[in-house]
C-alpha cells in the first residue's frame, strides 16, 4: 500500500520476494503506462577451485560492468526474471581485473557457485545463445543438458586445463584465439545433443508422423473440424541452413540470410519476387520466394546462385558452370553488396540489403564471396587456385571485391581529408547520381594500378594474416602518398603551379570542380598550415593524416583477415501447403473444384515425360480415398488446381476431407480440413484484410445461390454493425464488397433466419514495425507496445526484431521504445515503420540513449491503401543497420545517472 500519496507521488515499500519487473498505477481514473524496474541484490558467491585467484569484481562481461566484492557478496542489479552470465574478474599481471571465472544465475537465486564447472557451462551456453533461444529454452535450461552430454567430461577437462594455465582464458575484452577454437570444438556436438534432448522431450511417437510433414517444417497451428474455425498459421516459411552454422551470430562477423515478404518487397522495381502468384494470397503465403542478404560485415559480397536437386539436395553436376545468377566482375558491378559503413558510396544498388530474385520459390544454394580469407565453408564448389572456369570467375570475383572495399574505406577516406582541406567537401551529398559512384570507382582503379598489383600479391594465398592485410593498405597509403600528395607538397613554393596527381585529377573531373580553385584553395591551406599532418612539406608519411585513416581502420583490416573466403546458405522451400479455397462444401450433387495454394508443387521436367504432383483426399471419418482431378499448377509451384468430380463420392462423404499433395519423393499435408455438409457455417475469409470499398471471398457451407438470400455483417469491435453489399453466391462461397468504417471485428453471414459461426476480420490497416540493437556490441535489450499493450518483450539482445505485422484503423496511433537493457551503458537502438504509415513523428528513429526505464515514443499515422494490391511502404524505413553505431570503450556512456 502507498504510504504517500500527494497527488503527483507516490512512494511504496517492495514486497518481499519480489523480483525484477514492471509495474504501473491503476486507480479509478484508469491505469497508468507500466514502467521496468530492476533490483538490487546481495549476491553470495563461493569459489570451488583449489588455490583460486581472489575475486575482485562480480558483474557483466567486461570490467567496467562488475562491482568490486565486498567479502563474500556483491551487489548485482538484476536485469530480468531470466537465468543470465554472471561473470568474476580476477587481478592480472598488470594490476588489472580480467575475466576469470562464471557462472550461470538462475532466476529467483541469490548465492552462485564459480567453479571450472560452472565456467565451462555458463561460456558454453554463452556461445551457443542464438541456437539455444530458437529451441525455446533458457540458459540454466540449456546447461543442465549441456551437462549431461557424454562429451561434456572431456570439454570441461580442457576447459580445466586451459584456465589453469591461463585464468583469463575466456576474457572478453582481450581474447585469447584459443578460447574460440575450443568452443568451436565442441559447438556441434553439443547443439545435436541438445536437438536430441528436446526432441524426446516434447514428441511422442503418436505426436510426430514424419510421413505426414513437409521435410522444412512440422506443421503449425491447429486444424479445422467441423465443429469449429481457428486461426491457422500458414505462412510459407523456408528451412535456411548456413555453413559455417553460426553463421550471422558470431563476434567476428556477422552476415545473415532471411525470406522476404511481400510487405518487405513492395517498393522494389522490377524484382521477379512472387511473379505470377494471385494478389489475394500475399496474406497467406507472406514470403515472396526471394530471400535478402543481410551484410554486417565492412566489406563487400559477391553471390552466385546453384538451383539445387529438390530430390537429392545436391548441385546437378551440369549446373556448375552454369549458375543461375554469376559472381560480380568489376569493383562497380550493381550485384555486390555493400558494407555497412566505411564508405560514401553507397546507392540503392550497392545497399548492404541484397535482394536475390533469381531463385523464387525453388531450392537452391547461395555462395557468398568475401574478400576475407579465414576458411571456405559449405557444398557449393570453390577453390582458391583451381584452374576450372567457375573458380576463375570466383577467385577474380574476391579480387575485384577486395579492390573496392579498400577504395571504400581506404582511398576515398583519404580523399574525403584532401577535398575537405580544401573546403570542398566530398560527402555522401557530393554524389548526386549512382553514375557519378561509378566514374569515382573506374578512376581510382584505372589511375591507381599499385592497388590491383598489391591486392594480386595476397590473392591466391589460403590464408592472408592481420599484419599482411595491415601492410597492403601501408603500401597503398604510400602509393597515394607518392602520387598524390608529395607531388603537391614540394610543388608549394612553385605556387599556384602544383603539379595534381592522376587520380585527384580524375577524381576533380568526375566532380566537376574547377582544377584551378581546388589549387587556389588546397595552396593556401597548405601555406598557412592549415591542414593537420599536411602543413609542411617534410612532413614524413608515417606521421601524416593519411597515417592516421589506415589506423582507423582497424574493424576492416580485421574483417579481411577473420572473414572466410566463402561461406554458403543452402534455402529450402520444399513441398509445403498453406491453404485452400474452398474449405467447405456443399453436398448437392455437384462436382468441386479447389486451388491449393503452397510451394513446391510445380511440374518436375523429366527426359520423357513430366512429372505432376498427385493429390489425395482421403475421407477422415471412413479412411476412403476420394477420386482427383488433377487439372493445373503455375509455374511457380504455388498454385495447383484440381476437382473432386465423382459426385456420388462426395455425397457419401462424412468428412471432415483431409488434402495431401505428394510431389518428387516428398509428401505435405495441408493444415487445414475441407468440410462437408449442410449446415450454414463460414470456413474462411480470403483475404482477410481489407478496405472499404474493396472485395473480399467468403467460403463456407449453407450459403443461398440467390444473392439476396445472404445477409453479410461486419461487427467491429466496439459493436458497430454495418451490412455488405453481395455481389455473387454459390451455396459454398459468397463474393462481398467491404462496407465502410468495418474496422477489426469479425464477419457473419445469415441465410433463411439462421446466423453462421464468427469469422475475424482485420482492419484496412497493415502496418510492419522492425526494431533492434544496431551498435557494434549487439547487448542491448528493448520491449515494444503499441497503443499501451505491448507487441515485443525479450530479455535477449536483437539485432533486429521483425518485422511485426500489425493490423490498424486509419488514424494515428501511439508506439513507445522501452529500454531494458544496456550493460554498457549506451543504449544503440533503431526502429522503423512500413507499410499503411503515411506520417511518423516523435522522437529520434535511431539513437544511443535508450537506457533503462527510458521511452521512446512515436506516433504514427496510418492511412489508405491502393484498393486491390500490396501495401505500399513508405519512406520510414530509415535504413537504421547502414552504420553500426560505436559502443568503444572511449565512447561516453549514455545512460551514467539513469
Amino acid at each position: 500500500m502507498p504510504s504517500v500519496n500527494n497527488g503527483s507521488e507516490i512512494v511504496v515499500e517492495v514486497p518481499e520476494g519480489i523480483a525484477a519487473g514492471r509495474y504501473w498505477v491503476s486507480n479509478a481514473q484508469g491505469s497508468s503506462n507500466e514502467m521496468s524496474y530492476f533490483l538490487e541484490q546481495n549476491i553470495a558467491y563461493s569459489v570451488a577451485v583449489a588455490g583460486a585467484s581472489p575475486i575482485y569484481s562480480i558483474g557483466g562481461i567486461v570490467p567496467s560492468h562488475a562491482t568490486e566484492v565486498s567479502g563474500n557478496t556483491v551487489q548485482f542489479k538484476k536485469l530480468g526474471n531470466s537465468a543470465e552470465v554472471l561473470y568474476s574478474f580476477a587481478l592480472n599481471g598488470n594490476g588489472q581485473p580480467e575475466m576469470y571465472l562464471s557462472a550461470i544465475l538462475e532466476a529467483g537465486v541469490q548465492e552462485v557457485e564459480f567453479s571450472y564447472r560452472s565456467t565451462a557451462l555458463a561460456n558454453m551456453a554463452s556461445h551457443l545463445i542464438f541456437f539455444i533461444e530458437s529451441k525455446g529454452m533458457s540458459l540454466d535450461e540449456a546447461a543442465d543438458i549441456l551437462a549431461q552430454s557424454p562429451e561434456f567430461a572431456n570439454y570441461l577437462q580442457e576447459v580445466t586445463e586451459a584456465l589453469e594455465a591461463d585464468k583469463g582464458f575466456f576474457s572478453f575484452a582481450n581474447a585469447r584465439p584459443g578460447s574460440a577454437e575450443l568452443l568451436n570444438k565442441y559447438s556441434e556436438h553439443f547443439k545435436n545433443y541438445i536437438d536430441n534432448a528436446k526432441s524426446q522431450s516434447s514428441l511422442s511417437a503418436d505426436q510426430f508422423n514424419a510421413a505426414n510433414y513437409s521435410r522444412a517444417h512440422v506443421l503449425r497451428g491447429a486444424t479445422l473440424n467441423a465443429a469449429t474455425t481457428e486461426a491457422v498459421d500458414t505462412d510459407i516459411e523456408p528451412s535456411i541452413v548456413s555453413y559455417p552454422e553460426t553463421n550471422g551470430t558470431w563476434n567476428l562477423f556477422d552476415m545473415s540470410m532471411e525470406a522476404s515478404t511481400f510487405l518487405d518487397n513492395s517498393v522494389e522495381l522490377g524484382n521477379k519476387c512472387g511473379e505470377g502468384v494471385d494478389p489475394k494470397w500475399y496474406e497467406v503465403l507472406g514470403y515472396d520466394g526471394c530471400v535478402r542478404l543481410e551484410n554486417r560485415s565492412q566489406l563487400y559480397l559477391s553471390y552466385r546462385v546453384y538451383e539445387v536437386d529438390p530430390a537429392t539436395g545436391e548441385i546437378p553436376a551440369d549446373a556448375i558452370s552454369s549458375p543461375l545468377a554469376e559472381h560480380i566482375d568489376t569493383p562497380y558491378h550493381t550485384a555486390m553488396a555493400s558494407p555497412t559503413s566505411g564508405t560514401f558510396l553507397v546507392f540503392e544498388f550497392w545497399s548492404s540489403d541484397k535482394l536475390i530474385d533469381t531463385c523464387v520459390y525453388k531450392d537452391c544454394a547461395y555462395q557468398i564471396l568475401t574478400p576475407g580469407v579465414d576458411g571456405s565453408f559449405g557444398p557449393t564448389p570453390f577453390n582458391l587456385t583451381g584452374t576450372e572456369s567457375h573458380n576463375q570467375i570466383a577467385q577474380k570475383a574476391r579480387r575485384m571485391l577486395t579492390i573496392r572495399t579498400i577504395i571504400d574505406n581506404i582511398i576515398i577516406r583519404f580523399y574525403s581529408i584532401l577535398f575537405d582541406a580544401a573546403g570542398l567537401g566530398l560527402d555522401k551529398g557530393a554524389l548526386k547520381k549512382p553514375e557519378q559512384a561509378r566514374a569515382v570507382i573506374k578512376a581510382v582503379y584505372e589511375y591507381m594500378p599499385a592497388l590491383t598489383s598489391e591486392v594480386e600479391k595476397l590473392a591466391s594465398k589460403e590464408k592472408v594474416t592481420e599484419q599482411e592485410w595491415i601492410d597492403l593498405s601501408q603500401a597503398i597509403g604510400l602509393e597515394i602518398y607518392n602520387k598524390e600528395i608529395k607531388p603537391i607538397m614540394t610543388d608549394l613554393s612553385n605556387f599556384p603551379n602544383i603539379k595534381l596527381g592522376p587520380t585527384t585529377t580524375a577524381l576533380l573531373k568526375v566532380f566537376a570542380y574547377d582544377q584551378a580553385d581546388f589549387i587556389q584553395a588546397l595552396g593556401q591551406k597548405l601555406a598557412k598550415k592549415l591542414i593537420p599532418g599536411f602543413g609542411a612539406v617534410e612532413t614524413a608519411y608515417e606521421a601524416s593524416q593519411l597515417a592516421t585513416a589506415m589506423v582507423d581502420m582497424g574493424k576492416t583490416i580485421k574483417d579481411l583477415a577473420t572473414v572466410p573466403s566463402k561461406l554458403d546458405y543452402v534455402v529450402s522451400w520444399g513441398l509445403q501447403l498453406a491453404d485452400i479455397t474452398p474449405r467447405s462444401i456443399q453436398q448437392n450433387g455437384q462436382a468441386k473444384t479447389f486451388t491449393l495454394v503452397g510451394s513446391g508443387m510445380a511440374v518436375q521436367k523429366g527426359v520423357f515425360s513430366d512429372e505432376d504432383p498427385e493429390v489425395l483426399v482421403i475421407d477422415t471419418a471412413t479412411n476412403e480415398r476420394l477420386d482427383v482431378t488433377f487439372l493445373s499448377v503455375n509455374k511457380q509451384g504455388t498454385e495447383l488446381e484440381f476437382m473432386l468430380a465423382n459426385v456420388s463420392q462426395i455425397d457419401a462423404a462424412k468428412g471432415p476431407l483431409d488434402v495431401y499433395v505428394e510431389h518428387r519423393d516428398d509428401k505435405a499435408k495441408l493444415p487445414y480440413q475441407i468440410l462437408v455438409g449442410t449446415d450454414l457455417m463460414i470456413s474462411a475469409i480470403t483475404p482477410n484484410r481489407a478496405k472499404a470499398g474493396e472485395q473480399v471471398t467468403i467460403s463456407g457451407i449453407g450459403f443461398s445461390e440467390q444473392l439476396v438470400g445472404n445477409i453479410v455483417r461486419f461487427v467491429s469491435e466496439s459493436g458497430e454493425v454495418k451490412r455488405a453489399s453481395v455481389t455473387a453466391a454459390t451455396t459454398e462461397s459468397l463474393t462481398v464488397t467491404v462496407p465502410d468504417s468495418p474496422g477489426a471485428g469479425y464477419v457473419t453471414v445469415e441465410v433463411g433466419g439462421e446466423v453462421s459461426n464468427q469469422l475475424p476480420f482485420f482492419g484496412p490497416g497493415q502496418v510492419s514495425i522492425t526494431f533492434g540493437d544496431n551498435g557494434n556490441f549487439n547487448d542491448d535489450v528493448y520491449k515494444l507496445a503499441v497503443n499501451g499493450r505491448v507487441i515485443y518483450e525479450n530479455g535477449t539482445p536483437k539485432r533486429k526484431v521483425g518485422p511485426l505485422a500489425i493490423a490498424l484503423d486509419e488514424g494515428e496511433h501511439t508506439v513507445e521504445l522501452t529500454g531494458i537493457r544496456a550493460d554498457d551503458g549506451i543504449g544503440t537502438y533503431y526502429i522503423e515503420f512500413s507499410g499503411d504509415v503515411v506520417n511518423v513523428s516523435g522522437d529520434a528513429q535511431s539513437g544511443r540513449d535508450l537506457c533503462p526505464e527510458v521511452v521512446k515514443t512515436f506516433t504514427i499515422t496510418v492511412g489508405p491503401t491502393v484498393a486491390n494490391s500490396v501495401p505500399s511502404q513508405r519512406s520510414y524505413v530509415i535504413d537504421p543497420m547502414s552504420i553500426l553505431q560505436d559502443e568503444s570503450s572511449s565512447a561516453p556512456s549514455e545512460c551514467a545517472g539513469q
